[in-house]
């Protein structure tokens, strides 16, 4: 199964959301400041010192500003556990895989500083916080055949520290309805669908009451989103039939919607990325036939060949789809996402496919994004910021700064967004090089399906055939900064492998207009921070 490249002119790439929807300090420290930066009031790149071989020419127009820079910092786990320390963890668990903050920590100063401000309650911790059902020992209903009206029957108390802490945090929750993966520690997933789907909406529909209306001494927080399952197209999830998923959806977003209409229910959280098990046309068949609210659309995806624009392409391509519909107006929501499920990359290489994705991102008609921390963290378990939590943070700082012109990137890794303040202080330019490795280029050898036993078929977009050039560093040339021909300062923090968004460089400047040059292999990100002096 061939699908289609949806562009191959970046040039055309940029700003294209609006119209389909009405971030070595060696190679630096080698070079003098007046090489690293040169500036003049009004003159133009040829009468500065030529760009050297392999560099990438890059421009920003600082007075072409566009809408404010959307963010994507959403994440799959919780600032504050359950559990603080080591309990965090299950008395004699056999860890067969990742499990996210074992330590038991407090990272709200970490979410913070990577500028999250979007929670999704899936996989919250080992014991199955926030699970409906299930095998969790901390699932919110844990007695089946007890009475789902009565306060009693529920088990609210880690949760309610969980959703506290990100609410406390600044971050929106978005609620994930179904269960959590605890094959970490050899618990079985419980991938049978629930055994009474009118009390599991009924059970839903008091959660809601819970932590909206106050219900069983709870609170009053609005939490808008409700999302139905996770991945039903995987074996682990979801044993049923996509008959069961849609009639499970359908008692369950009107539970939702009888207590409040305004909220905003979704699905069918797909990963597969086809409709082999009735989870994409056919679950949007379903929706129509039946006049069902879908007010997002959820999808999975972890880049096999590790292509950062595959989110981008997955993006257009569902847009395109839910339009067909005529579901204008769903919102379209990439909840979990990260670097490839079977390999682990150096964290230089990780940042900058986080820094790519989430630029490339900023051109798709993606709604809503959660970076998923258990595959490739972004906290290490010591609770410091690794690389890839790094550039995540690097791109959170352009948030809601406005979007300048660029020119020079592409749709092959080497990746540009800038960024103007409102007030006109300052400019910030993040250039992220990445480059996916050899073996991961070409066409596809066996063609796009591939089956993973007891999971799934998977079908893959199409690999990139690439021939890396001019990526070696780059010249970026910032025209028209909004303060005039007056002093600025400009810092350059760097990620590759000696540096974690270090400071390498400040330099002093007067002009209107500025040429910035420097070194810059793959993988590696550079932020430039200009201001007035």
């Amino acid at each position: 199964m061939t699908k289609n490249n949806p562009g191959d002119n970046f040039g055309v790439f940029v700003g294209r959301r609006r119209a389909v929807k009405a971030f070595g300090a060696a190679a630096l420290a080698a070079m003098s400041p007046a090489t690293l930066l040169s500036a003049c009031g009004g003159g133009s790149v040829s009468s500065r010192t030529t760009m050297p071989a392999g560099y990438r020419a890059v421009t920003v127009d600082a007075s072409q500003r566009g809408a404010a820079i959307r963010s994507l910092q959403g994440l799959d786990g919780p600032p504050v556990p359950a559990k603080v320390g080591a309990s965090n963890v299950p008395t004699g668990a056999t860890v067969s895989g990742k499990i996210d903050n074992p330590n038991g920590l407090d990272r709200t100063a970490q979410f913070k500083q990577m500028g999250v401000d979007f929670v999704r309650t899936h996989d919250l911790d080992a014991f199955g916080t926030g699970d409906v059902d299930g095998s969790g020992v901390n699932r919110l209903f844990p007695d089946w055949s007890a009475d789902p009206t009565l306060p009693a029957s529920y088990n609210f108390t880690a949760l309610d520290t969980i959703i506290a802490g990100i609410v406390a945090s600044g971050a929106e929750v978005f609620f994930r309805l179904g269960r959590s993966d605890l094959s970490m520690i050899s618990v079985n997933n419980s991938n049978v669908p629930p055994a009474d789907f009118d009390k599991f909406a009924t059970i839903a529909q008091h959660i809601v009451m819970h932590y909206n209306h106050g219900w069983a001494n709870g609170f009053s927080y609005g939490i808008r989103y409700w999302e139905i399952w996770n991945e039903p197209d995987f074996t682990p999830f979801w044993t049923g039939t996509a008959a069961q998923y849609y009639s499970l959806y359908q008692k369950v977003s009107a539970a939702i919607k009888s207590v409040d209409s305004t909220l905003k229910v979704g699905g069918p959280v797909t990963a597969t990325h086809n409709d082999y098990r009735g989870m994409l046309k056919s679950f949007l068949n379903d929706v129509q036939a039946n006049s069902l609210p879908l007010d997002f659309f959820s999808f999975h995806w972890y880049p096999q060949y590790v292509d950062p624009l595959d989110f981008y392409k997955l993006g257009v391509e569902y847009r395109a789809l839910l339009n067909s519909y005529g579901m204008i107006s769903t919102e379209l929501h990439l909840n979990e996402w990260n670097y490839s499920l079977f390999a682990t990359p150096a964290e230089e290489a990780h940042a900058a496919f986080v820094a790519t994705a989430l630029i490339y991102m900023q051109e798709a008609p993606i709604d809503r994004a959660c970076c998923y921390m258990r595959t490739q963290p972004l906290i290490s378990d010591a609770g410091a910021l690794t690389k890839g939590g790094s550039a995540m943070q690097a791109v959170g700082s352009l948030k809601s700064l406005l979007k300048l012109t660029t020119s020079g990137q592409d749709q092959q890794g080497f990746a540009v967004l800038a960024g103007g303040a409102s007030d006109n202080k300052s400019v910030r330019v993040l250039i992220s090089n990445y480059e996916i490795p050899a073996a991961d280029l070409g066409p596809l050898p066996n063609g796009n399906d591939e089956v993973v036993p007891n999971v799934g078929t998977l079908t893959l977009l199409d690999r990139q055939s690439i021939t890396y050039q001019n990526n070696a560093g780059y010249a970026v040339t910032v025209e028209n900064l909004p303060w005039g021909s007056g002093a600025c300062t400009v810092q350059q923090y760097r990620i590759d492998a000696s540096n974690n968004l270090t400071l390498a460089s400040t330099s002093k400047m007067t002009g209107s207009q500025m040429t910035f040059t420097a070194a810059l292999p793959a993988p590696g990100v550079d932020l430039l921070v200009i201001t007035p002096a």
